[in-house]
């Protein structure tokens, strides 16, 4: 399993919380590592294989452009 210090350390830094942030990432291991600590996660998946790929691993979020979130993040 992953080790999501870098993550805790992150959060420590920016002095937040998981359950108010999102890791947006593309790989399992970041997946994992978010999971384990109750981060959110959302699926960069650059392809159908690789969605497909995130999702066989658990992930229930994927976008297919980062501008998309940027979007999406900004009208809030």
């Amino acid at each position: 399993m992953p080790n999501p210090d870098c993550l805790l350390r992150a959060l420590d830094h920016l002095g937040t919380s998981a359950s108010s942030t999102v890791l947006i990432g593309s790989t399992v291991a970041e997946l994992t590592a978010a999971g384990t600590i109750g981060v959110p996660f959302v699926g960069y998946a650059r392809s159908q294989k690789h969605e497909q790929h995130l999702r066989r691993a658990g992930c229930e979020h994927t976008v297919t452009y980062l501008q998309s979130v940027f979007e999406t993040l900004s009208r809030d």
